[in-house]
Formats: structure tokens, sequence, C-alpha cells
């Protein structure tokens, strides 16, 4: 038998690399210049300063050629090689190069969302730069803009990508305008984009406002050519559902994410490696919509499908589809915990932490706020099977991450902390610590005010179990309510007709 030689931590050293890793990319096969790539990759893993050293060596000897193998070797071998190749590329823009490897990067990808991110600036930076305001060159700058924003959002860098979307829309709507024939697609897509950046900053009602006029445009866009369109339609149709949602408009937003349902369904059928992934994307949606209604078997078989789904993607192309199948799984959790199947609950969720911890440990601004929210839910299921200690722990980390989260970022995260902060109290309350639980309500109660005061019917669910358990538990612990807190809060409620006068009566 052959023997075979294991490298390792003991036994290889950047000083003992061979001449054949630096050589020169003409005198290399593509093989053998991606194997070397795989090595400089390892190293880096190993030996951060070193890799990366070398791995530069080879971008300034031939960028043109080792860019794009190291868009194959990243997709192959994981970090950290995308993130340094971004780091070079921001050191030495290069928009031909650029131009070269764009239509290379994947649409979803986790390893080379920074290069993503560099290509894009690069490609704006160069259409921003051509002083000329024909359409051609204003519709090539509102391209690179729409992508742009993507790119930003991938890695958490949401108020940039806000400000690139915006542009694009304006520039998209001064050449629909124009010529609506050739550009009212673009306006549409810039649209949905928009409301998707709006959302994620927490500015609801303008993010719902944006995707209504995109869904408005490509109805009327798929009616004329349903096979141009519908598939565009059905993505707008989608983001519709969770804006609505958000908003807890349940059953509109149910009745869009059916609508895109039926669309997407068909063109998976027809066109299962184009479409599946979308269609997995609204059934995980669509699962959430059901469940908001109390509709729990219907909920669960749906989120079930998801995750069969979106596991088969992650296993082919595991950079792709990996966080789509933790937010399935984490859903998932809820629906099973939800018909009081709490170990398998619970299995579900550990699988969702265990992927989202590995996403937010390498990017943290983009996959943070996943990890907490996979966390409360972990929370949860420990709860529910009397596994408190636990429990409280796991809530600890995800109220510690989302102090952080809304710190930064009030509007979209601060409604988000008062949910947990609740989860939270019901934990400690549980433990018979009283006193700690109505501390953690009343946070959450202050916390959430202002958001209940603009939006009732949108926060008003939460703050109303916060108010009804913050009661109780200043009761068991003996102490008084403090009626400025609990007083404007209260009337805003019951003037919503989120709790009735008796309920309010109660409350004092």
């Amino acid at each position: 038998m052959a023997s075979h030689r294991t490298c390792s931590a003991n036994t290889f050293s950047p000083s003992r690399t061979t001449s054949f890793w630096t050589h020169s990319m003409t005198r290399l096969t593509k093989t053998e210049a991606a194997n070397g790539l795989t090595k400089l990759n390892w190293m880096a893993q190993l030996w951060p300063d070193e890799g990366r050293r070398k791995i530069f060596r080879r971008l300034d000897r031939n960028p043109s050629k080792t860019l794009p193998l190291i868009i194959d070797v990243a997709l192959e071998s994981g970090d950290p090689i995308g993130r340094i190749a971004a780091e070079w590329f921001a050191a030495h823009p290069d928009s031909a190069l650029a131009h070269q490897i764009e239509p290379s990067i994947p649409h979803q990808t986790v390893v080379l969302r920074e290069l993503a991110a560099e290509t894009a600036a690069i490609l704006h930076a160069d259409a921003a730069a051509i002083d000329d305001r024909s359409e051609t060159v204003l519709s090539e700058r509102a391209r690179t803009l729409n992508n742009l924003s993507n790119r930003l959002s991938d890695l958490g860098r949401r108020e940039q990508a806000l400000a690139a979307i915006e542009e694009a829309v304006a520039l998209r709507r001064t050449l629909a305008a124009a010529r609506p024939d050739a550009f009212t697609p673009d306006l549409a897509q810039s649209l949905n984009n928009l409301s998707n950046r709006l959302s994620e900053l927490g500015r609801r009602e303008e993010a719902l406002a944006a995707i209504e006029e995109a869904v408005t445009l490509r109805r009327t866009l798929a009616a004329a050519r349903p096979d141009a369109f519908t598939p565009d339609l059905a993505s707008s149709l989608n983001n519709l559902s969770i804006r609505l949602s958000d908003l807890e408009r349940r059953e509109e937003a149910l009745a869009a994410i059916e609508e895109a349902m039926a669309l997407y369904r068909t063109l998976a059928a027809a066109r299962p490696e184009a479409f599946t992934p979308d269609f997995a994307m609204v059934l995980n949606n669509l699962s959430n919509m059901l469940s908001a209604l109390g509709r729990r078997e219907e909920a669960l078989a749906a989120s079930e499908e998801a995750v069969a789904l979106r596991r088969t993607l992650a296993a082919a192309r595991p950079d792709a589809f990996t966080p789509d199948l933790a937010s399935s799984l984490n859903n998932l959790s809820n629906g099973l915990s939800a018909l009081g199947r709490r170990e398998q609950a619970l299995a579900a969720i550990e699988e969702a932490v265990a992927l989202r911890r590995t996403l937010a440990a390498a990017r943290p601004d983009a996959f943070t706020p996943d990890l907490a929210q996979s966390l409360n839910n972990l929370s949860n299921g420990l709860s529910a099977l009397g596994r408190r200690e636990e429990a409280l722990a796991a809530s600890e980390e995800a109220v510690t991450l989302y102090r952080t989260l809304a710190a930064a970022r009030p509007d979209a995260f601060t409604p988000d902390l008062a949910r947990l902060l609740y989860v939270r109290g019901s934990i400690l309350w549980a433990q018979g610590e009283h006193a700690e639980a109505a501390a953690s309500f009343a946070e959450g109660l202050r916390l959430l005010a202002p958001f209940v005061e603009r939006l009732p019917q949108a926060h008003g669910d939460l703050a109303a179990g916060l108010l009804r358990d913050h009661r109780q538990s200043l009761r068991d612990a003996g102490q008084e309510p403090d009626a400025a807190l609990l007083g404007p809060i209260r009337r805003i409620l019951a003037e919503a007709g989120i709790i009735t006068a008796e309920e309010d009566e109660d409350a004092g």
C-alpha cells in the first residue's frame, strides 16, 4: 500500500514552503496554480500574516489570472483567501479586472462577500467618474449602485447600502419617466431592493410603500410579458408579504405569500435548478405567515418542506445556502415547539445556532442578528424542557448581542431587544426571581414605548404581553407599579383596541 504523507501544524511551516508556491503564474498550469492557491489558503488559516503576504505576491505578479482562480479556491476551500483578495483589490483597484471577475462571483455567497463588495465599489466608481449624462451612462451608473447596495447589505453595512439604493432609485425613476418601456423593469428592481434596505433599518412604513410600488409595476409588466416578468413579480410579492407581516397585517401578508407561492411552484416545476431556491424561500416565509394566524399544522408542513429543500441545496453549495438552511431550521424549531414536539424543536434550534455561530464568528456584522435571534429561540426551547439555567444563559447571550445591535441601530433592533427582554423576564419569573423578572419586563416596556406610540398595531401585542406580565411579576415581588411608565402605554393600547377597558382597569 502506498504511504500518504500528512501535513500538520507540526510538520509544515512557512519557512519550508517550496518554490513551487511562488512560481510565476505563466509557468504553471491552471490546475497547478489553483492547487498552489489552495495550499496558500490553508497557510493563511494557520499563519495569517505569512499566508496573506504570499497571496498578495501572487496577485501582484499576475492579477488577471490569479483573481479568477482565487474565486474558485474560495468557493471550494473557504476563508480567508476571499477576504485577502478583497483587501488586495481595495489597494489596487482596476476597473477592467473588476469587469472580468464580476460575472464569476455568485449572487449568493458568504466567503466572497468582501470581494463582491469591493468589485461592486470599483465598478460604481468607474461609472460615476464618467462626465456624461447620457442615458447609457446613467443607466450603467444606476446598475452599479443597485448591485453595490446588495453587496453592502450582505456585509451588514446597512446605512451605506441604503444610500446607494436611494441614489439608484432616483436615477432609474428619471430614466423610466423619459422611456418607461425601457426602464420601468429597472425601476421596479431598485424599488424592491429599496424596500429591503429600509426594512433592515427598521423603517417599516417606508419599506411597505416601496414594495407596494414595485409590486404594482411588476404586476403590469408580468401581465404584458409573463415569461419575462413573472419571476420578478413573485419575488416582490414575497417581500410584500414580509413588509405586511412586519406591520401585523397578517391576513394581507398571507394572501401575498400565497400568490407568490403559486407563481414559484409553477416556475420551480418547469425549471427546478433556477427556481427551487426561491421556492424554498417562499415556503419558509409561508410557514411564518401561517403560524402567525394560528394555522400550526400547515405552518409546520411548509417549514419541513423548506428545510428539506434547503438541506439539499446546502449540501451541494454550502457557501450559498447554509445561511438559508439555518433560517429554515430556526423556523422549523418554532413550528415544532408550537405543536408540543419539544425535543425535536430543541434539536432543530441547536443545529441553527451552531450554523449561525460559525457564520457570525467569521462575519459578525452580517450574521450576529441572526445568531441572536436563534439564541433567543434556543432559550425558549430549553425553558420548555425545564432546563432553566441553560435557558437563562442563552437568553443572556442573546440580550447582550442585541444591546450592542440596538445601540448602533435603534430603529432596526430595539423592538427585538424588547422581545428578548420579555423572554428573559419570563425565564427569571419561572425561576421565582420575581423582582428581577419585573425589572426585565420594565426595561422592555421602556424601550418599546416610543415604537408603540408610533406604530401601535405593529408593536401592540408585544407591549400588551410585557404590560401584563410586568404587572403580575410586580405583585409576586410585592412591589408597586410605576404609573409614569405604564400609564401612557396602557392608554395607547386601549385606544388602539389592543387591550380592553376592563384589562386597562385591571392593569391599574
